[in-house]
């Protein structure tokens, strides 16, 4: 399975980034094809995002509010 995973480095307490490094981790050892992009400060949303997404099968988000405010949801 495609999988795309959004994550805001920034979101909560700062503590994303290992959390989205165990998740993709487990998730590639159990045979999954899993493309992380940041968004929020770190800039990922918009085309690279659309692409992203309209390649995959399944999207994981790891954020907040925030976070899920700034995923392009139109044309999916």
């Amino acid at each position: 399975m495609n999988i795309a995973l959004l994550f805001n480095p920034s979101s909560g307490n700062g503590s994303r980034a290992a959390a989205v490094d165990r998740i993709v981790a487990s998730l590639r050892q159990d045979g999954h094809r899993v493309t992380s992009l940041c968004v929020g400060n770190a800039g990922g949303e918009g085309p690279d995002a659309r692409r992203l997404l309209g390649a995959s099968d399944l999207l994981i988000i790891a954020g907040g509010a925030e976070t899920m405010s700034l995923v392009p949801m139109t044309g999916f």
